[in-house]
């Protein structure tokens, strides 16, 4: 009889004990983190500016890329569709030095594309393709940099980068819009410091896909967007204003409202996830992702000093656990491993936390009938348990008997 086994290598479930810890080379303070798309090589980004890769399987370090942003640190890292290139970008500005975003090519271990930045970014990711990357700045739209053979720029014009600084207006400006890729980057979602969201195509006129979203109400900028694996739903990390910070989940339908004739989707609230140790106005989630299995919802968070990763069943809508990182340490970045259920999170010291999901051992699998304890349990020896039973003593042997014992043969 076939037995089913469940494999642990699917991405099932989510992270709930701390397996490893990956230490960061002498000098080497590690400031951010990406998976390629088959999960096995780890992207860091330093302090000094430099790009590290990791083997994840072994722990240990398989290149390092060198210094590609002298004296700034690397804020955003990301690869692209066939893992073979990576995109860093400094989020600061140096005296003597222009921010810029660098893809270095792994395959032949040297920079393909240097782009010299206006301004530090505040977020930048290539398209899967690698033929461009977006980058969010402090002021202004975010803008698509081309890095083909013929290197180009162009804003993403969309009615929520619209400035609304305007005198005797109630509403804060919008900046700073932060965005990001959606899908095999076909569209670019949005998000203004009003709260509004909006979801344009990425083409030369930037058409609407999903239209302006209503503000959100006693809330402050939106400070990132993700997508699940599912392409279904959206996670916005809001900052708060009068309340405190939480992530609100939208789920992207087809446009058939009277108001989305001409768009091609809408959005439907499924719920807000607020930090449970947090809830002093005007605070905000750290980094947001979805679980590979689209199940959970993964924010880094703190409360003073006491930082943790809180995790929700997207279903329940219900806090599933809370990890703590390595010495209740700031968490600064936060990776989901392509198809398993494994978590990498980057510490205010510069190592990375590895979370994991302790399986449960079922020896009945291997073993029909073995009955499986949910807990050790002291066994109680029966009073006769090991008693000879009368039936099977022997009868004594008679006296001066003994039996022929042939040694010859």
């Amino acid at each position: 009889m076939d037995v089913f086994l469940l494999d642990p290598g699917k991405a099932n479930g989510f992270p709930t004990v701390l397996e490893d810890l990956i230490e960061a080379p002498e000098d080497h303070a590690l400031t951010c983190v990406a998976f390629n798309p088959k999960g096995n090589l780890l992207a860091a980004g330093t302090q000094k500016g430099s790009l590290l890769i990791f083997d994840f399987e072994t722990r240990g370090l398989e290149r390092n890329c060198g210094c590609l942003h002298p004296d700034q640190a690397v804020t955003s890292v990301s690869f692209t569709g066939d893992g073979n290139r990576v995109l860093t970008a400094t989020g600061f500005a140096h005296e003597s030095r222009a921010p810029n975003a660098v893809l270095y090519d792994l395959a032949e271990a040297k920079i393909a594309v240097e782009v010299v930045l206006p301004s530090p970014p505040t977020f930048a990711r290539v398209h899967p393709n690698g033929a461009e990357f977006l980058a969010c700045f402090h002021q202004g739209p975010p803008v698509i940099y081309s890095i083909s053979s013929a290197p180009s720029s162009r804003q993403v014009q969309a009615s929520v980068c619209l400035p609304k600084d305007k005198e005797g207006s109630s509403h804060p400006p919008a900046w700073p819009v932060t965005a990001n890729y959606l899908g095999d980057g076909d569209r670019v979602a949005l998000g203004n410091a009003s709260g509004e969201v909006e979801i344009v195509r990425n083409d030369l006129a930037f058409s609407v896909a999903m239209r302006r979203t209503a503000p959100i109400a006693d809330s402050g900028a939106i400070k990132a967007i993700v997508e699940n694996q599912a392409r279904t739903l959206i996670a916005l990390n809001i900052a708060g204003r009068s309340q405190q910070g939480f992530v609100r989940i939208l789920q992207l339908v087809g446009g058939e409202g009277e108001g989305d004739r001409d768009a091609e989707c809408a959005s439907n609230v499924v719920g807000d996830f607020h930090d449970p140790a947090c809830f002093a106005k005007g605070s905000s989630l750290g980094w947001v992702a979805f679980s590979w299995d689209n199940g959970h919802l993964l924010a880094t968070s703190g409360a003073e000093s006491k930082h943790h990763l809180s995790v929700w069943n997207l279903e329940t809508q219900k806090l599933s656990c809370v990890l703590e990182s390595s010495g209740l340490q700031p968490v600064w970045h936060a990776a989901w491993r392509p198809n398993r259920a494994a978590l990498v999170t980057v510490n205010a010291d510069g190592n990375c936390s590895v979370f994991g999901k302790k399986e449960k051992e079922n020896w009945s699998c291997f073993a029909p009938g073995f009955r499986e304890l949910e807990k050790n349990e002291e066994y109680v020896e029966q009073e006769d348990e090991f008693d000879a039973s009368p039936a099977e003593q022997r009868t004594p042997a008679p006296p001066h008997s003994r039996d022929l014992v042939n040694i010859l043969t």
